[in-house]
C-alpha cells in the first residue's frame, strides 16, 4: 500500500538533495517563524531543534517540532541490518552514481520536517548526497502539501518547501504545552558564540544561524 506521503518523500529527496540544501531549508524556516519560534539547541549546535510558540500565549511553546536538523552525523544510532543466511552486518549502500557537487561543506546530516506526530526525515552520507528517507504517516497531516507548494515555481524549491511547513499549525495537534524557561542567574556563555545561552530553549529572535548568502542561495538553486 503506497503511502499517502510518498509524493512528499520524493519532492524532498529531489530538491533538498545534499546537506547542504537541508541546512538552507532549515535556516530559512527560522527566519519564516521569527519571533514565533523557538530554537533549541545541543551538542554545540550541530543539533538543532525549532518549535512554534503557542499564538495565544507566548510564553508557552507547541511542543511538536516543526523541524530538526542534526549537522555531522544523523540523530541517534541505529543498528546495522543483518544478513541472517551469513549473521553478518549488510554492507551499506554504495551513494549513487552521478556527478560530483560543487558545493563546500557537505558532510553527514538528517533534517525532518514535521506536522504534528507524522514527519518526514531525510539522511545525509559522508558526501552529503541524500542517502535514505524515511516517514510516518500514521496520523493526519499537510506534509502531503509539500509537492504542490514545489509544483507552483513561485520561488526556489527549497524555499517554498520552507514556505509550506512554516504554515503548518502543529498546535491543533493536541493541548499539551511546554513553558518556556525562566532565565536564572549564573549563566555561562558558549565559547563559541558571544551570545548567552539559556539553559534549555533559545529564542529564534535572539539566536540566529549563519546568513546564507546570495552567491550560495543560486548555486543551491542550481543543483536542484
Amino acid at each position: 500500500m503506497t503511502s499517502p506521503l510518498a509524493a512528499a518523500v520524493d519532492a524532498l529527496r529531489t530538491h533538498v538533495a545534499t546537506s547542504r540544501h537541508a541546512e538552507l531549508l532549515f535556516d530559512v524556516l527560522v527566519d519564516l517563524l521569527g519571533d514565533q519560534g523557538v530554537l533549541w539547541t545541543a551538542n554545540e549546535g550541530r543539533l538543532r531543534k525549532l518549535f512554534r510558540r503557542d499564538p495565544y500565549d507566548v510564553g508557552l511553546v507547541v511542543p511538536w517540532p516543526v523541524a530538526e536538523l542534526s549537522v555531522g552525523g544523523r540523530i541517534g544510532w541505529v543498528s546495522p541490518t543483518i544478513d541472517t543466511r551469513t549473521g553478518e552486518p549488510v554492507p551499506e549502500r554504495e551513494p549513487l552514481p552521478g556527478k560530483p557537487s560543487r558545493l563546500r561543506g557537505l558532510g553527514p546530516a538528517q533534517v525532518g520536517l514535521f506536522d504534528g506526530p507524522a514527519h518526514i526525515t531525510l539522511v545525509f552520507g559522508e558526501d552529503g548526497s541524500c542517502q535514505e528517507a524515511s516517514l510516518d504517516d500514521r496520523f493526519p497531516s499537510r506534509l502531503g502539501e509539500l509537492p504542490a507548494a514545489v509544483a507552483s515555481r513561485r520561488a526556489p524549491p527549497v524555499e517554498l518547501i520552507a514556505s509550506c511547513v512554516a504554515l503548518f499549525d502543529s498546535g491543533v495537534h493536541g493541548p499539551g504545552r511546554i513553558a518556556m524557561p525562566v532565565p536564572m542567574p549564573g549563566l555561562t556563555r558558549s565559547r563559541h558564540s558571544s551570545l548567552v545561552r539559556l539553559p534549555s530553549f533559545c529564542m529564534a529572535s535572539a539566536l540566529r544561524l549563519p546568513k546564507v548568502s546570495p552567491a550560495m542561495k543560486k548555486t543551491l538553486v542550481a543543483q536542484t
